[in-house]
């Protein structure tokens, strides 16, 4: 796995699930350097256009599809009409990639960008995605981070799947855990939690690990409309293990159980019986 970088005005993946490009050449050449599984850095650039908190922060980080496509083709229909439009009537980055995947950083606030990665990107980060050198990408990958909702359509279930297939769960279930210091120090060998919360009383069900059940639940909870909905993610069932690696190790059997038909990412579609049957099996067999 590689990690790419590039400055962006924002970083939303349900209402902008793409990494866009003015030019067409850019996201060839991101295609040709890259591999499935890679990953793209999000930086907030300095400019009027980015929320002022975000400027120059390091946002988060996406998996992205292999297949170019025009933005406009991608967008939700709201997003595409508030974007801004060149002298064609098309937005200003037409060409992109679907995010696949994506986590943002949860230290707060996110870390400068130049200060974290001790130098100025170049210019051509702008247009084009950069490559981090190794040690840079050790670094993003051990900042703090928790995943994401991605717009769901069936192209990026799509997407998501081929790169699946093409590198196994190292891919599509994202980084493994990491042990690191930092300003918020978490740890992998720390006790941890294997989750399903269940949205509701529907049969839709958020697999995933965390170090604090109380606090994850909260912070899925933050972005779901409920006052709207009367509808919130609520604890289905939880194993608790002396390790975030024996946790995530249980969440990948879990998830893994499951056909790519019925899994979108961190969530899957089935029967209460049936989770509780996959979640016993992943169990007894760790």
């Amino acid at each position: 796995m590689r990690v790419f970088i590039k400055k962006f005005w924002g970083f939303d993946p349900i209402y902008w699930p793409i990494v866009a490009f003015s030019q067409q050449g850019s996201v060839t050449s991101l295609i040709e350097r890259s591999q499935p599984g890679d990953l793209m850095a999000f930086a907030g650039t300095l400019g009027p256009q980015t929320e002022p908190h975000e400027q120059g922060r390091l946002l988060g980080l996406a998996e992205f599809g292999r297949k170019p496509l025009r933005s406009r083709e991608a967008l939700p229909p709201a997003s595409f009409e508030e974007a801004e439009k060149g002298p064609n009537g098309d937005i200003k980055w037409p060409h992109a990639l679907l995010i696949t995947r994506a986590w943002r950083f949860t230290s707060s606030p996110p870390p400068m960008l130049t200060e974290f990665l001790g130098r100025q990107l170049p210019m051509a980060a702008i247009a084009n995605a950069v490559l981090l050198s190794d040690e840079e990408h050790e670094r993003i990958l051990a900042l703090p981070r928790e995943e994401m909702d991605v717009a769901a359509t069936e192209a990026i279930w799509r997407e998501r799947d081929e790169i699946f297939k093409a590198v196994g769960p190292g891919g599509t279930m994202g980084p493994i855990p990491a042990s690191f210091l930092t300003k918020m120090f978490r740890d992998a060998d720390q006790a941890a939690v294997t989750y399903a919360f269940q949205f509701g009383k529907r049969d839709v069900w958020k697999v995933g690990w965390a170090h604090n059940l109380a606090d994850r639940l909260a912070e899925l909870n933050k972005h779901v409309p409920h006052e709207v909905l009367k509808e919130q993610w609520v604890i289905g069932v939880h194993q608790k293990w002396a390790s975030a690696d024996q946790a995530y190790a249980m969440e990948q059997k879990v998830l893994n159980a499951f056909p790519p038909d019925r899994r979108y990412g961190e969530r899957v579609h089935c029967k209460k019986e049936e989770l509780e049957k996959v979640w016993l099996a992943a169990f007894v067999g760790r």
